[in-house]
């Protein structure tokens, strides 16, 4: 093959770049020989880390997975979360996640992962939500973003500083319309609980402002928590996610609640995305909320705290 460029210019001692395009032939790139060593040395460099990085053994990869989770894993446990002003109700958080989940799909924006949704509770109704992930390429700035699922204050500590401390509910229950009476038996009830979900859907408005990440949320299957609780009030429960790839963008809670000498069933919705959300049930809009970016205000229902941490590797 020659190694001679379009009109005789050779790229040995010519101080510009050829390189043949199919169908096209020669065609002269406008860089310098010192600039095009430095690229073709970075382009290689970026290709070794490649290679080392798909060298890793399966068995290592699942070893740095579970250090990673483990990580993960720990930031909740940093939090102590009371039901009341008063302190007296404490609730427990569920150390398995409900949910481990990655977003691929977030147009424009940063991947997550390996991420996770974790809960604490109150005789078994859960009261706090809280997504986990990292906010940084090198995991060392994870986030978690906790909205209150409660229907009154809470107060949350964090090394015995008081660090949240919404008064408003989180959520207001409604009655379902048209939902026939909670069922005797629980298996019953849980078929009952998917025939209703099933009925709502989600709608990420978007982050933009101007619509054009709008997107239909997909509600997973089966409830990530289901819970009978030890109150005579609540007589059986479940929490549905409606995500993005397998991220929580908002939540459905649907309970049996007492209601006079019987019970009812009645749901509430409530945002784990920072975009404007909108729900419908049976195509009639129910629910509606605007964008709220980085809510740092510790009076508010939902919070985000980073934590900062050492570099796994």
């Amino acid at each position: 093959m020659s190694r001679t460029g379009p009109r005789g210019h050779s790229p040995a001692t010519n101080p510009a770049i050829f390189t043949r395009s199919p169908g096209v032939g020669w065609v002269r790139l406008a860089v310098d020989v010192p600039i095009a060593l430095l690229i073709l040395f970075c382009l290689r460099s970026l290709a070794v880390g490649q290679q080392a990085d798909s060298a890793l053994s399966e068995e290592e990869v699942t070893k740095r997975q579970a250090v990673w989770r483990e990580l993960l894993d720990r930031q909740p446990a940093e939090y102590k979360i009371y039901l009341d002003t008063e302190k007296k109700t404490a609730l427990s958080l569920r150390k398995v996640p409900v949910l481990r989940w990655a977003n691929y799909t977030r147009s424009g924006g940063r991947k997550v992962r390996d991420a996770a949704t974790y809960i604490w509770t109150a005789q078994g109704r859960p009261e706090v939500v809280a997504c986990v992930f990292p906010m940084s390429e090198d995991g060392t700035t994870i986030r978690l973003d906790m909205g209150s699922l409660a229907r009154r204050g809470l107060i949350a500590e964090r090394d015995g500083r008081r660090v949240w401390y919404p008064k408003e509910p989180g959520v207001k229950l409604q009655p379902v319309p048209g939902s026939p009476a909670p069922a005797e038996s629980a298996a019953a009830r849980l078929r009952q609980m998917k025939e209703l979900a099933i009925e709502f859907r989600s709608t990420l408005i978007g982050l933009r402002g101007d619509g054009s990440d709008r997107e239909e949320l997909r509600m997973l299957p089966q409830p990530v928590y289901r819970y009978e609780s030890e109150s005579p009030e609540l007589l059986d429960g479940a929490m549905f996610f409606f995500v993005q790839g397998t991220d929580p963008e908002s939540l459905l809670l649907l309970e049996a609640v007492r209601e006079g000498s019987g019970y009812q069933w009645q749901y509430a919705l409530a945002r784990r995305s920072s975009g404007a959300l909108m729900a419908r049930y049976q195509e009639q809009t129910v629910w509606r909320i605007p964008t709220q970016h980085t809510p740092r205000n510790p009076a508010e229902t939902r919070i985000e705290f980073d934590h900062r941490v050492p570099a796994l590797w």
